[in-house]
């Protein structure tokens, strides 16, 4: 990763998600960064999952 990617990235806004999550990892704040976006985390987000999960078909 170069400092121009960085400097792009942190004056612009512009970059990837992977550049995004190379910095956080370089930094030490990857953990952070994936338990903030965890959406088991939270009682909404523990619902939500339940109600999304496809049904179990079977076969008769």
């Amino acid at each position: 990763m170069s400092i121009p990617t960085i400097t792009k990235m942190l004056t612009k806004g512009d970059g990837s998600l992977e550049t995004f999550l190379r910095v956080a990892r370089v930094l030490g704040m990857l953990d952070s960064v994936v338990d903030a976006t965890d959406p088991l985390v939270t009682p909404i987000g523990r619902a939500r999952s339940e109600e999304d999960t496809p049904k179990r078909v079977r076969s008769l």
